[in-house]
């Protein structure tokens, strides 16, 4: 036992012995010919190691796959002696000549006196052969040379060779115990500096990873805590929720955000007064000047102040001025010039200058003022049910109406504002929520599309402004770009570029569109709905397949488009869909993929025989065609057509598996999603693997608590974005990757639904009118900031 464990020690120290000779250099190298040489090389290494020096030699220290060149050069330059074994083969020329490059590394940058180099003689072969051999010529300078009168192949140097030897390593002899001892001292730092960055670097990751985790848990609880504030406070509440985001944009803080953004849908910017000022008028100007104003007054030493301020409706400042007195009650007179109402006189106020035009006077009337007791007379006759449901604030009651004295905006004693039509004799829309208490003045635009509301923004005092409402806006997220009385009756079919710039639409208005313009059918074509859509990633061509496999692609020109007719025997197409270079393809009700090019088409891709097909990908992003099928028996499978190829792959379902609702794949992750008719998780499958289906629950609930059935399903590129209409209510929106749901965005009836490739913006089909809708979180960070910045 003692003796394995010595043998062990000596093993280990020997290996430890080599690795710091390689890397500090050994005491002899030794050159020589194979052939010829190797015998003697073997037994003056295991001379001069018996003796306590290391010894370089190729068949031992050279490792398999090294460069060579280089690794003689290093291990040569770092030696202290080089001994040249002058055997008859090294006379021989060769390429490389090994030896060669041996000698002349060791002797570059020496002179004869600082170059220890023992050239071996064996029976005259290098003084015979000087004149001839460009080694025996390197070696003809005044080294010390040794004749050996023995044959090289013999094997046994002489003790007076070795002595010569072991003298030419001089001073380093004594030092050797010494010389040793620093260099294990030097490979023990080495060793303890390369345990310790390793250490460092583990802890720096570590510490980077703790401090990240950190971050998202610190994100996570600020999100939670914007969610918590978003009813009552939506200002406070996008706050928190930037705050969330600019911590870790992790899922929580982007669902913190959509919850604000969503929450107030007619809101279009918060204008906050300074600290410690209150927010007590508004006013528009004409409607071709697009100006807002809005007063905010503060106590002062002498009275009160007010600052009055002018913007344009997104919000950028124009003018600003400040008056002593209370001037909430004020009204534009021209783009340039205020009326103001102070201590009962008119003052005109010059907006470049902010100062007063001349002194008070009273020929200017000042700007009616409503008087609420009659406010709330006409409210309680025109509108009483309007009334009931929402009844009007007695303490802080204010309203005003549009120029032509249809809509009457007023406030509740919940602060929200409500708007009632007094022709209708109903409320209009749903009230606008955002103020915390305290509205003190409303203020419509001329064409009625905006209101104003001033008054506090957040809980307690210190935090007031104005509010600018969009009544057409849908939200700040949601914005509608096309709108038909037609729509809703038929399946549009619509599609968007890979980065969501450009819009098709097959059937809006009873024809096709391309980004709102109409695009002319050729006459022999079918005006009438297109069963499938696509366009070109980069947005250049479009295609629109008619009735019975007829196929019309668009191109832009000029100011216009060009349109080519194309004919496929396929019949009705189910879905196309552009690929590489340009080129159109299509899947008709058989499931068999064709080429559409020129005046015809060719098929890429046939079917195998199915019994009816349940699902499919109405919306490729590219020739990656998934469907779902059903055999006679009743299994059912997914398959995956690639006309690039031809072929296609299978995966069945798992028998519980409920009826399809929407099937969408992802062409870059080779995913798909199935979603299902019953409330159930749908399905994640990876398309590169077998046929695990992983599966993710649906949040989503009805009012009745049960989870909503989640249709038009489409996917991102990169397969980490899902969106799908949940019960045809709305929009949600699922980070796969995180394996949740961000969040739901409010639409009504919800028809059809296409996703940009990189999974930033939505198109969708909703009570009439086609909706963009943004899905980029970094974007939704951006709107929130101009939100609350008032910039």
């Amino acid at each position: 036992m003692a003796s394995s464990i010595l043998s062990s020690f000596l093993r280990i120290r020997d290996r430890l012995d080599r690795f710091a000779d390689a890397l500090f250099g050994y005491d002899v190298f030794i050159a020589y010919r194979r052939r010829d040489g190797e015998p003697y090389a073997r037994a003056l290494d295991r001379a001069l190691s018996a003796r306590g020096y290391s010894c370089f030699i190729d068949f031992r220290e050279y490792r398999l796959g090294e460069p060579l060149a280089a690794a003689t050069r290093r291990h040569v330059a770092k030696a202290t002696v080089l001994v040249v074994l002058g055997t008859p083969a090294i006379l021989e020329k060769r390429d490389p000549d090994w030896v060669l490059l041996e000698i002349e590394t060791f002797l570059e940058g020496k002179d004869g006196t600082e170059a220890k180099l023992v050239p071996i003689d064996f029976a005259g072969t290098l003084v015979n052969a000087q004149a001839n051999s460009q080694i025996a010529q390197r070696l003809s300078r005044d080294f010390l040379w040794q004749r050996e009168d023995t044959q090289a192949d013999a094997g046994v140097p002489t003790p007076a060779i070795v002595d010569a030897i072991v003298g030419t390593v001089g001073a380093q002899r004594r030092d050797r115990r010494r010389l040793r001892f620093f260099r294990w001292l030097a490979v023990l730092f080495l060793v303890l500096a390369i345990a310790l960055g390793a250490v460092a670097v583990v802890a720096f990751w570590q510490w980077q990873t703790a401090l990240s985790r950190l971050d998202v848990v610190r994100s996570q609880a600020l999100a939670a805590d914007a969610r918590r504030l978003a009813p009552a406070e939506p200002l406070m509440a996008l706050k928190t929720a930037l705050a969330a985001f600019e911590t870790s944009d992790s899922p929580d803080a982007a669902t913190a955000l959509l919850e604000g953004l969503q929450r107030v849908p007619s809101l279009k910017r918060y204008l906050p007064c300074a600290e410690g000022e209150k927010a007590v008028g508004v006013a528009f100007s004409a409607a071709n000047d697009g100006l807002l104003g809005y007063a905010c007054l503060s106590f002062v030493k002498n009275g009160t102040k007010t600052d009055l301020r002018v913007v344009d409706l997104d919000g950028k400042q124009k003018y600003a001025a400040t008056v002593a007195g209370d001037a909430r009650n004020f009204s534009f007179s021209d783009s340039r010039h205020l009326r103001l109402s102070i201590s009962g006189k008119i003052v005109a106020l010059d907006l470049q200058t902010g100062q007063p035009l001349g002194a008070p006077t009273q020929p200017i009337p000042p700007p009616q003022i409503l008087n609420p007791p009659d406010v709330q007379q006409t409210l309680e006759e025109a509108v009483p049910n309007c009334v009931r449901e929402h009844p009007y604030s007695t303490r802080y009651f204010t309203s005003a109406e549009t120029a032509d004295s249809r809509l009457v905006a007023y406030t509740t004693e919940a602060n929200e504002i409500v708007i009632a039509d007094l022709f209708q004799a109903s409320c209009v829309d749903s009230p606008l929520a955002a103020h915390t208490h305290n509205v003190l003045a409303i203020g419509w635009s001329p064409t009625g599309r905006y209101l104003a509301s001033a008054g506090a923004i957040a809980d307690g005092d210190t935090t007031q402004g104005v509010i600018l409402w969009d009544r057409q806006q849908l939200s700040s997220l949601v914005q509608a770009i096309y709108r038909s009385d037609q729509l809703g009756t038929v399946d549009p079919e619509i599609s968007l570029s890979s980065d969501g710039s450009s819009w098709i639409c097959g059937a809006c208005g009873g024809q096709p569109l391309w980004d709102g313009n109409p695009v002319e059918v050729p006459d022999a074509a079918d005006p009438g709905g297109a069963t499938a859509v696509a366009i070109e990633p980069d947005g250049k061509e479009a295609a629109f397949a008619l009735a019975e496999g007829i196929v019309v692609v668009h191109r832009k020109a000029g100011g216009g488009f060009t349109s080519e007719l194309r004919q496929c025997p396929c019949g009705p197409v189910l879905a196309l869909a552009y690929g590489r270079g340009g080129r159109l393809f299509a899947e008709d009700e058989k499931l068999n993929v064709w080429k559409v090019a020129g005046s015809g088409a060719t098929n890429v891709y046939t079917a195998e025989p199915f019994g009816s097909v349940s699902c499919f990908d109405g919306d490729p992003a590219e020739p990656f065609f998934v469907s779902e099928v059903s055999d006679q028996e009743g299994r059912t499978q997914i398959v995956l057509a690639e006309p690039g190829s031809g072929n296609a792959r299978t995966f069945p379902l798992p028998p519980d598996a409920d009826a399809c609702a929407s099937l969408a794949s992802s062409p870059g992750a080779e995913t798909a999603v199935r979603t299902t008719v019953a409330y159930e998780p749908f399905l994640i499958l990876s398309l590169t693997g077998g046929s695990d289906f992983q599966k993710m629950s649906n949040p989503l609930r009805q009012s009745a608590g049960l989870p909503t059935v989640l249709r038009n399903a489409r996917l991102s590129r990169d397969g980490k974005r899902m969106i799908a209409s949940s019960d045809y209510s709305g929009l949600a929106i699922f980070d796969l990757a995180a394996r949740r749901l961000i969040g739901t965005i409010s639409l009504d009836e919800v028809r059809s639904v296409a996703m940009s490739a990189d999974g930033h913006v939505a198109l969708v089909e909703s009570g009439g009118r086609i909706v963009r809708v943004d899905l980029d979180p970094a974007t939704w960070r951006q709107k929130a900031e101009r939100l609350v910045s008032g910039n």
